[in-house]
């Protein structure tokens, strides 16, 4: 009954973000497009705080989404202020993310060789320790190799992920266009889903690096 009945402030919160955007239609495109980010990140959060922290949840959810939607929304008004009109604005997005599909592949290339070598340098030095002879100095300038490298992705992963976010608002965009933009909407979400294929690689690097970060602790 508990759930039920958060699920139902939920579903609330969700109507009352539906109603919102609703209200898009007598506004120009950059309050429109800055609405709808609100409105859909509010009913993203509402929807997560009344799951699991009741109808007070729902509300702090719902806050916490529309400034989160707000920027989004935001980010694209001032993107599409260069354009002459929407159809420029879209087919630039689209050559952007297939640019940055193409160099956070090689990025993703470069990093996973980085991460083979740490591999390699951590076997060798637990198979000196085995042997008695470990080179802790070794050990702790591949830490701050690892370390160094780790700092960097995670700034890069978190760049990529805004990107994400902005170029799946402009996925929505083109969805919400009726078939209008049937050609578009196509290729942006082919290139929405390449970069989410890239991060999800990104991530696994972030996280393979932490881990040999730790392990390379025990040499001391």
């Amino acid at each position: 009954m508990a759930l039920q009945s958060r699920m139902g402030r939920s579903c609330a919160a969700v109507v009352g973000a539906t109603l919102l955007l609703g209200g898009c239609q007598n506004m120009n495109d950059t309050q429109a497009t800055q609405l709808q980010g609100a409105g859909g990140g509010a009913a993203i959060g509402g929807v997560i705080g009344a799951i699991f922290g009741g109808a007070k949840g729902a509300a702090i959810g719902a806050a916490l989404g529309a400034g989160v939607g707000l920027g989004i929304g935001s980010v694209v008004a001032d993107r599409k202020r260069h354009y002459a009109d929407a159809e420029s604005f879209y087919e630039a997005q689209i050559r952007q993310t297939q640019a940055r599909n193409r160099q956070l592949a090689l990025y993703n290339d470069g990093l996973s060789q980085e991460v083979a070598e740490y591999r390699r340098e951590i076997a060798k030095l637990q198979s000196q320790v085995r042997a008695g002879d470990a080179n802790y100095q070794a050990a702790s300038r591949t830490n701050e190799r690892v370390k160094a490298s780790y700092a960097e992705a995670t700034k890069k992963l978190d760049e990529e992920r805004r990107e994400l976010t902005v170029q799946q608002k402009v996925a929505e965009e083109l969805r919400q266009s009726k078939g209008e933009q049937a050609a578009r909407t196509q290729q942006e979400n082919q290139q929405v889903a390449a970069l989410t294929g890239h991060i999800s690689v990104l991530q696994e690097q972030v996280d393979t690096m932490a881990s040999q970060s730790n392990q390379l602790q025990q040499f001391k």
